[in-house]
């Protein structure tokens, strides 16, 4: 079962770049980046709520500024994205996540 969600993660990562290449053809990079971020950010409030609400303040804000760098280096990647051919930005993102 293990190995089934591997291969489907996979699938996932690795097309990636193919749905953020054809966003772009109809969003720009800073607004595609945004709703990307606000849809994760609700599931994962959804999810997550009762876990982290008990924590103390220095762990949220650990967090938040763990979460405020990734989504800078995604920045970045998106909108480099916008200027590369396709097989380049497949090795951008998988680089970017080692």
């Amino acid at each position: 079962m293990n190995y089934v969600l591997l291969f489907i993660i996979a699938i996932i990562a690795g097309s990636v770049p193919t749905f953020l290449k054809l966003g772009m053809q109809s969003l720009q990079p800073n607004t595609l980046l945004f709703l990307r971020f606000f849809i994760a950010t609700i599931l994962f409030a959804i999810i997550f709520f009762k876990k982290y609400t008990h924590k103390r303040t220095f762990k949220i804000f650990k967090i938040v500024f763990n979460g405020f760098l990734l989504s800078l280096a995604l920045y970045f990647i998106t909108y480099s994205i916008k200027y590369t051919t396709l097989d380049r930005k497949s090795t951008r993102l998988n680089s970017s996540h080692q």
